[in-house]
């Protein structure tokens, strides 16, 4: 099985499956500024904050530029 059907079939596995803390609105308590390099994609997770309580801005270039913070 490829990696597009895998994640298709986790799709709609979880498409069935109701999680009631994902209905509530967000409200980031928190912006944190990184960059796109996919081995921080559990960057939340190893500071124990909820997705909900952050804002998460990746950055491509390798400055923070008043664009990008703007």
């Amino acid at each position: 099985m490829s990696l597009i059907d895998r994640a298709i079939a986790a799709n709609r596995k979880r498409a069935w499956q109701k999680d009631p803390w994902l209905t509530n609105k967000p409200a980031p308590k928190v912006a944190i500024l990184t960059c796109m390099d996919p081995r921080l994609n559990q960057l939340l997770e190893w500071l124990d904050i909820k997705p909900a309580d952050a804002d998460v801005i990746r950055n491509v270039g390798t400055a923070a530029t008043e664009d990008v913070v703007r």
